[in-house]
């Protein structure tokens, strides 16, 4: 119980971390991948809201963004980063 209230604040703070930098979508995405690989365990149902979260979001980018290929592709570049634990500095 201890374990899993320290693990949703952890969340919380490096959620608010990410969120209030204006990062690139690559680095954003990096990011997310590492807590959910790290916090599945403690907190799945804000996983889980958080990957539909995120996939409403490329679809929004999809449909009304203007430079959608360039962000796709960080995106995407930034999914393989953090699938290959290569986690850059959040600048």
């Amino acid at each position: 119980m201890e374990n899993e209230r320290i693990a949703k604040k952890n969340i919380e703070n490096m959620v608010n971390i990410i969120l209030s930098l204006s990062v690139a979508n690559d680095k954003r995405t990096e990011h997310y991948i590492y807590l959910y690989k790290t916090y599945w365990r403690y907190a799945p149902k804000w996983v889980l809201r958080n990957i539909i979260s995120n996939k409403i979001v490329f679809i929004k980018i999809i449909i009304f963004e203007n430079q959608k290929w360039q962000k796709i592709k960080m995106i995407f570049r930034g999914l393989f980063d953090g699938l290959r634990n290569k986690l850059g500095k959040i600048s």
